[in-house]
C-alpha cells in the first residue's frame, strides 16, 4: 500500500492544502461547504480519484517512491510531516485526508480526521473522533463511493509509519501515535537512536571510511553525577575521599582483577539506589536496612567495601526487584533490567584495559582495540543490545549511566543517528517484514557536509536494501537545501511557500531536478534569492551605484572599489564591474600592454571553466562562450592597434 496524496484542512499555517505524492494518481478534493454535526463545524469534501499512468521505479526493488518537501525555513515542511506522522501531537488540532492505494489489489483506502466525506449518492459521512476513543476514520473508496472500512480487513495492515527527526514535540515512545489510528505510526528523536546498530555499522569495515580501525573512536562509559546534596542520598555507598586512583590497581593483582572496575560498579549502584522511589512495600524497608548495615559495618572503608561488593551487589538487584514487582512486572523484563544488564556490564568492564579507567566514574574502550578479539566485541555487542532495549531505557540508559560512541564527525554521527533509529523502530516493533512502511525524515542531512548531503539519498537507498529487503519502503523528507534534489524526479518535489497572508501553498515548478546540476538548484528562487553572500551583494550593488552615479552619496571610493573588485570571485561579474572601473577611470590602465595582459588573462580564465566541464547548464556555457569570443576580439584589436602581430 502506498501513501498517494494529503489533504489537509487546517494545521497551524497549513489550510485548504493539496500534496499530491504520486504522479500516477489526479485527485480532484471539492469543497461542498460547511456543516454542523453535534455542536461543531465542519467541512464537507468530495474526492474524485483517477489513476492516469503507471510510471516505472527507479528506486530498486524495496523503494516504491520519494518525495522530497522542499522550501525556505519556516514555509510549513515540518508541520506538513508532523501532521502525517506525529498524530499524538498533531490529532486535536488538525483535520486532514489522507489517501492510500494498493496497487496489488488495485484498492484506495482513505485515512480521515475531523472532516465530513460526500458520497456519491450525496449522503454525509463524518469523520468525527469521540473523546473516549480517540481514532482517525478508516473507509474503502472506489468510483466515489466511500464505505466504512472493516478494521479486521488485512489491507489496513500492510502499511505503517515511521517518523525520525531531531526533535519530537511530546512522542517520547515508538508506539505512542497508535492511540489515534489503526495504522501503525512510530518514531524516535534521534538522541534515543540507540547504540547498538551504530556498534555494528562501525565494526562493518566496507560501509565507510570511517571505522573502529580508527584509532581516536572510543565507546565511552559514564555513570552520571551522583546527587550533590548531601542530604538527598537515599544510601551512600563509597566514601566521598578514598586512595589515589592509581594505587588502587595494584591492590589485588595477584589475582588478576583490577579493583577500580569493582570500584565503577559501586559508582553505578550507587546512583541506581539513590534514583529508586523507595516505598514502604514487598518487605523494602527490611532490604534497605540491611544493606545500610552492609555499608555502615565498612566504616567508609574503601578495601571493606569492595570484600563486600558481591552482597552490595546482590542486595542492589533484589532491592530493585521488589520494587519493580507489583508496578512493572507485567510491562519490564526484571530480569533483563536488573540482572542481565549488570552482569554484561561486568564482563565488558573487566575486558577493558585498566588504564582505560579515567576516575571512578569515567572509562572507555579504544576502537582499534576491540578488533581481532571476537569475545571481546560479542560482549560489547550483547551490552549494546541490552542497552537499547524498552525495558533498559526506561530504567538505566542514560537515567543512571550514560554509554555513547565518541570522536566521530558530526556527518557520520548523525548518519548512524538516522540509520540507528530506523532499526531501533523495527527492532522494538516487530513490524512486519511484508509492510509498506511510510519513512517520514524530517532535514536527514541538516548536520552535513555537501558532499554527504549529495550521496544521502543512494546511502539511505543501500542501507534499506541491506538491512530490510523483504520491506517495501515509501521516503518522504524535508529539506532546505538543494544538494540531495539532484538525485528526485521533478513530479516528486513539493515546493512549499508562503502567501501574502502567512499560509503555506504548494508550488509547481517546472526545473528538472533529477540529474540536475547543483549550482543549477541553487539559483533556483525556492532555495536562494542569490548565489552569492547577502555581504558581498550588498558591498557589488554598492560599487555600480558609486560607478554609474556621479552625484554618488555612501561609503563607498575609489581605493575601495578597486580593491573589493579584484578579490571578486566571480569572473564574468569580476569581469564587466572592472569595465564599468576602466571606463570612469581610464587613467588607471596605463598603456595598452596593460589591457592586453588584463583581457589575455580574463581568456585564460574563461577558456579554462569551459574546458572543466563543470557548467552543463547549456545558457550558462553559451555565455561563457560568447564573453570569450567577445574578449579575444578586444586581444586582436588592441594588439593591432598597438602595432604588434596578431597571433
Amino acid at each position: 500500500m502506498e501513501l498517494i496524496y494529503v489533504w489537509i484542512e487546517k494545521f497551524r499555517n497549513i489550510e485548504q492544502c493539496g500534496i499530491r505524492l504520486s504522479k500516477d494518481f489526479l485527485v480532484t478534493i471539492k469543497n461542498c461547504g460547511i456543516n454542523e454535526k453535534d455542536n461543531i463545524s465542519i467541512s464537507v469534501k468530495e474526492i474524485i480519484v483517477k489513476k492516469i499512468s503507471e510510471s516505472p521505479n527507479i528506486y530498486g526493488d524495496n523503494v516504491i517512491n520519494i518525495n522530497a518537501i522542499v522550501g525556505k525555513n519556516g514555509v510549513g515542511k515540518s508541520n506538513f510531516l508532523t501532521c502525517i506522522g506525529e498524530l499524538v501531537t498533531s490529532f486535536h488540532e488538525s483535520s486532514f485526508i489522507l489517501i492510500y492505494y494498493n496497487r496489488e489489489k488495485k484498492k484506495y483506502v482513505l485515512e480521515c480526521n475531523q472532516i465530513a466525506l460526500k458520497n456519491r449518492n450525496e449522503e454525509i459521512i463524518y469523520s468525527i473522533q469521540e473523546n473516549c476513543q480517540p481514532k482517525t476514520s478508516i473507509y474503502n473508496y472506489y468510483n466515489g463511493e466511500i464505505t466504512q472500512y472493516k478494521i479486521k480487513e488485512p489491507i489496513l495492515y500492510d502499511i505503517e509509519f515511521i517518523m525520525i527527526r531531531e526533535n519530537m514535540d511530546i512522542m517520547t515512545h515508538p508506539n505512542s501515535n497508535n492511540v489515534y489510528s489503526y495504522i501503525g505510526r512510530f518514531g524516535l528523536p534521534l538522541n534515543r537512536s540507540g547504540l547498538f546498530y551504530k556498534f555494528m555499522y562501525l565494526m562493518n569495515f566496507n560501509n565507510h571510511d570511517e571505522n573502529l580501525k580508527n584509532n581516536d573512536i572510543k565507546i565511552r562509559f559514564e555513570i552520571k553525577d551522583v546527587i550533590s546534596n548531601e542530604n538527598a542520598y537515599k544510601l551512600k555507598i563509597l566514601p566521598e575521599f578514598f586512595p589515589n586512583d592509581r594505587c588502587l590497581f595494584d591492590f589485588n593483582e595477584k589475582d588478576g582483577k583490577s579493583i577500580y572496575k569493582k570500584v565503577f560498579m559501586l559508582r553505578f549502584f550507587e546512583k541506581v539506589i539513590n534514583n529508586m522511589q523507595l516505598v514502604e512495600y514487598n518487605n523494602v524497608p527490611n532490604m534497605i536496612n540491611d544493606l545500610h548495615e552492609i555499608i555502615k559495618n565498612c566504616n567508609e572503608d574503601i578495601y571493606n567495601l569492595l570484600n563486600h561488593y558481591d552482597e552490595i551487589k546482590c542486595k542492589t538487584i533484589e532491592l530493585k526487584d521488589a520494587l519493580m514487582k507489583g508496578r512493572y512486572e507485567n510491562v519490564i523484563d526484571i530480569d533483563k533490567c536488573y540482572k542481565d544488564f549488570v552482569d554484561q556490564l561486568e564482563k565488558v568492564l573487566n575486558m577493558i584495559d585498566k588504564n582505560n579507567f579515567r576516575n571512578s566514574f569515567t572509562c572507555w574502550i579504544n576502537g582499534s582495540d576491540i578488533i581481532g578479539k571476537k569475545d571481546f566485541a560479542d560482549n560489547i555487542e550483547k551490552l549494546l543490545k541490552l542497552a537499547d532495549s524498552e525495558d533498559v531505557c526506561k530504567e538505566f540508559v542514560p537515567r543512571n549511566i550514560d554509554i555513547s560512541i565518541e570522536n566521530l564527525s558530526d556527518g557520520i554521527k548523525y548518519l548512524l543517528s538516522l540509520y540507528s533509529a530506523i532499526h531501533k523502530c523495527f527492532k522494538h516493533n516487530e513490524i512486519n517484514k511484508y509492510k509498506t512502511i511510510v519513512l517520514i525524515l524530517d532535514e536527514p542531512d541538516v548536520h552535513m557536509h555537501p558532499e554527504w548531503s549529495r550521496k544521502l539519498i543512494n546511502s539511505i537507498l543501500k542501507f534499506l536494501k541491506q538491512e530490510f529487503p523483504c520491506n517495501k519502503f515509501q521516503i518522504i523528507f524535508s529539506t532546505h537545501s538543494p544538494f540531495i534534489l539532484s538525485d528526485i524526479i521533478k513530479e516528486d518535489v513539493i515546493y512549499f511557500h508562503k502567501n501574502n497572508e502567512g499560509q503555506s501553498i504548494v508550488k509547481n515548478c517546472n526545473l528538472n531536478t533529477f540529474g540536475a546540476n547543483i549550482h543549477t538548484l541553487l539559483k533556483d528562487s525556492f532555495f536562494m534569492d542569490s548565489t552569492i553572500g547577502e555581504f558581498a551583494k550588498i558591498q557589488i550593488n554598492e560599487i555600480i551605484a558609486f560607478l554609474l552615479n556621479d552625484d554618488y552619496i555612501g561609503d563607498m571610493n575609489k581605493e575601495k572599489a578597486k580593491y573589493i573588485i579584484y578579490n571578486i570571485g566571480e569572473g564574468l561579474i569580476r569581469k564587466k564591474i572592472l569595465k564599468m572601473y576602466f571606463d570612469k577611470y581610464p587613467e588607471e590602465i596605463q598603456d595598452a600592454n596593460d589591457q592586453i595582459k588584463y583581457y589575455q588573462n580574463e581568456v585564460a580564465y574563461l577558456q579554462k571553466i569551459i574546458d572543466s566541464g563543470m557548467i552543463i547548464d547549456r545558457t550558462r556555457l553559451s555565455n561563457f562562450q560568447s564573453e570569450l569570443e567577445n574578449t579575444l576580439k578586444v586581444v586582436a584589436k588592441l594588439i593591432n592597434s598597438n602595432g604588434e602581430r596578431n597571433d
